[in-house]
This record gives C-alpha cells, structure tokens and sequence, in this order.
C-alpha cells in the first residue's frame, strides 16, 4: 500500500476517533447507566425549577429560577449558591428550601425496586391516585403518580407515563405534609455576608439606617458614623436566629387588635441579589407574657419571639462605635508609628515581625495590637465638643490590612486623651489608662532585641 494511501487512512481514523470522543465524552459510562435506568423520574434535581404536588383537594406549586439565576445561599459562605424556592400555590410566600431541595432530591433519585406488568390500575390504587407530583425543567416534566401501599412491606406502587413501579414508601411521609408546611420558617433569608444594608424603627427610638462598607457597618441616619461592630453581630445573629412561632392565615383578632394597622415598629433589610429589602413589620404581644408578638413578613401574618425588640429600642448615640480601630488583631499586616520617640514601621515577617527591616519576636507586637484593638472611648464626642483645634498629635498610627487602612490619631487636650480616626466625624475621650497601656507596650517593641539565628535555630529545635 502505498504511503500516501496509507497517511489518508490514519487521517480518518483519527479523525473518526476525535468525533467519536467529542460526542461521546459526557455520554454515562456502563455503570452510571445502569444506575440511571433504576431511576423512576428521568430528571436530574438540579434541573428542575418547579415542583406541583397534589393531594385530594391540596394543591403545593413551588417554582425557583433557572440554574443560571443563582443567589448567595443561606449559609455564611459567600462562594456557596442556592436557589431559594418561592411558594406560589395555596399561598404566596418564600418556601422552606431545605425542604423541597429534600423533596426533590429524593423523587429524583427513586428507584424501581420491580417493574409491574398488564397493570389493573384500579387495583393498585391508581383510579385515583393518593397523591401526584408534577417535576418541571426548561424543556422536560415527567409526573409520578402514588398509587397503594403493598400490605405487610414498606413499599408502595407508583406510575409515570413510562411504566408501572414498586418502591420504597419512604417519600410519603413527605408528601404528607400540610401545605402550610410547605412555608419557610425563617424570617430573613439568605445569610448575614449577603447584607447589604437594615434599617430599624422602633416607637421609642429613632429610626435609623445601617449600611455595610466594605468589612464594616456605618450608621448613614439619623447621624452618619461608625457603627459599633459588637452591636451590629448581636443584630445579625438575632435576624438569623429568629423563625416563625405561628401562622395566622384567618385571624381571628383585626389588624389593629394585632397592632398591626400601624405597627410598633420593623426591620427592613437589603441584600445582594435581590431587588427589593425584606420587610418585617412588627406587632403588639402574642400573651401576656409577652414572649412573642405578632408581625407581618412576606404579606403573612405570623407570630414570633422577642429577640429583637431591644435592638429597635436603640437611639442612634448607642450604635456608635466605641472602638478605636475596627480592625481585629488578625486583619493587621503593618503599621507605621510615629510620635515623640521617632517614627517606626512594623510589618508581618512569617511568624514574626520586621521593625525598620529588623526581624523581631511577635510577642511584643501582639501584645501591643490586642491593646490596640481592644482600645474603647469611654464617651463619644462631637467635635464642637472639642472648643479649639486639636493640635499635633501625640501619637499617630497607620494601620494596614489586606482589605482596609487606617489612620488613627491621638491627641493631649485639658479635656483628656482624644482619639480620631480619618474619615469620621466623631472623637473619643480615652482614659489615661488605656493610653498609658498602649504607651508601655508600643515602648516595649522599641526595646526587643533582633532574632538571631541561635533564636531561629531554638525554635526549630
């Protein structure tokens, strides 16, 4: 055969080979195929954006987006998506994603355990079928139905267009449930990374506005100023503690009964991905007791804790930050200080830290930045406060994270040791304490002795 013949040749194989590849590369292997054709419903869970579940008279319809549509997931990993199911049939409100991610997952992956042949449809229940489930996808829908139990087993008989199965009678239970079952207890969705802004109003307080910046909250209403991040946690772990107690679809008591015609005060709250802030307006107390409230979230009336009734009774001059700086130990990879002594750099060197260059033990600088960061105003002032201009600083410090930078000043004043920090409005009064504390640590990292290589060669030992 001659070469020439014997190149074209190899051209098509090889060619052939590379088609075969290419459209049989996503295709299941032997097993997975197997596996798949166990399979009652020939849909992936994934793929399905909505779900109808029937049962007598009971009607479930939930819907989420498309894959392509995902939001920040109600875990606080940002970098983790969920697709939050809505509720739309008998009732309008966001569903228990958990739930139906459940419920679809375990329609999606059932499996025959025997395929019934000349089936009398009558005699296993199917006539009128104990329940129906609708699955729906962008372009497929495939509808199981649930016919009788097979007495003395844990199995049932089910149908879709395909065929006639037996199967494990595990999923009944969830069919089961009631459709206000369907509901999602939990008041805020999402989770705290996806917040963007809160804002909180209560009959005793003013009404003010939280809004995240960066890593950080700030107060933007009624007064513009850093927020207290310990106050701001106890917030966040208070909306996303907080569930639904009760449901009150027909109430018996009127709105104004309820407290609700105008109500006591809410919490409106902003996240990434979503267009308009979820809305929780709050009622008068459930009992007595007054260990729950009636409130109104998504359109539903619902009764739930108290957990966040000492939030909305904050004035704004109590969500002001204390703190000097906001960052945490951890955050802080330099800092420059300057003040009578000189002027030093400090900078991370691995387990260490560098001073002008110098690697030195991180022990000094560590105690220095816990009382840096622990450094607290004993009162906030406005700067009118403060009759003349403040000066030269007594002490000023560059502080630098991979996310943010900071420039704090300290200054000596007949009103005592005032504290600023660049770009906000407010001064705090420290105690003399507190200074002297930083003072006595910032001079014991001027006095550590380089790391030697006998050191390094200890510490390794």
């Amino acid at each position: 055969m001659r070469p020439k013949t014997l190149l074209v040749l190899f051209l098509l194989v090889a060619g052939l080979g590379a088609f075969i590849w290419f459209f049989e590369r996503d295709l299941p292997g032997s097993d997975e195929r197997a596996q798949l054709d166990k399979r009652v419903v020939a849909l992936e869970p994934q793929q399905i954006t909505e779900v109808v579940l029937e049962r007598g008279k009971r009607r479930v319809r939930v819907e989420r987006p498309p894959a392509e549509e995902q939001v920040a997931a109600e875990s606080d990993d940002p970098a983790t998506v969920k697709r939050q199911w809505r509720l739309l049939e008998p009732y309008d409100a966001r569903a228990d994603t958990a739930a139906v991610d459940r419920l679809v997952e375990s329609l999606a992956t059932l499996e025959k355990e025997r395929t019934l042949e000349e089936v009398d449809r009558e005699a296993v229940g199917l006539t009128e079928p104990r329940a129906s489930v609708t699955l729906r996808t962008a372009d497929a829908e495939a509808t199981l139905e649930v016919g009788s139990e097979i007495p003395a087993s844990s199995r049932m008989v089910v149908a879709t267009t395909a065929g006639t199965y037996v199967v494990a009678d595990s999923i009944w239970s969830t069919l089961e449930k009631e459709p206000g079952e369907w509901r999602a207890r939990s008041v805020f969705p999402l989770h705290r990374g996806a917040v963007e802004s809160i804002e909180l109003a209560g009959s005793t307080a003013d009404e003010l506005a939280l809004v995240r910046r960066g890593e950080t909250f700030w107060l933007e209403r009624p007064i513009e100023d850093l927020a207290e991040s310990d106050r701001v946690n106890e917030l966040l772990d208070a909306m996303f503690r907080i569930e639904v107690e009760s449901f009150f679809d027909a109430p018996k008591l009127t709105p104004e009964e309820m407290g609700l015609a105008v109500p006591a005060g809410h919490v409106a709250v902003a996240f990434t991905g979503r267009d308009e802030p979820v809305v929780l307006e709050l009622g008068g107390a459930v009992t007595e007791e007054g260990d729950e409230r009636y409130a109104r979230i998504d359109g539903q009336i619902v009764s739930i804790g108290n957990d966040l009734d000492e939030a909305i009774g904050r004035t704004a001059a109590e969500w002001q930050a204390t703190a000097w700086t906001a960052l945490e130990v951890y955050e802080i990879d330099s800092f420059r200080v300057v003040d009578q002594a000189g002027e030093s750099l400090l900078e991370r060197a691995g387990a260490d830290w560098s001073r002008d260059g110098v690697r030195i033990s991180y022990s000094p600088v560590s105690d220095f930045l816990y009382a840096l960061t622990g450094a607290a105003g004993e009162r906030v002032l406005e700067r009118d406060a403060v009759a003349e201009e403040l000066g030269e600083p007594a002490l000023q410090l560059t502080v630098k994270g991979s996310e943010a930078e900071e420039e704090l000043s300290l200054y000596e004043r007949p009103e005592g040791m005032i504290a600023t920090r660049e770009g906000r409005r407010y001064l705090l009064a420290l105690s003399a304490g507190t200074v002297d504390d930083l003072r006595v640590k910032l001079q014991a990292i001027r006095d550590e002795p380089p790391v030697t290589a006998d050191d390094e060669q200890t510490e390794e030992g």
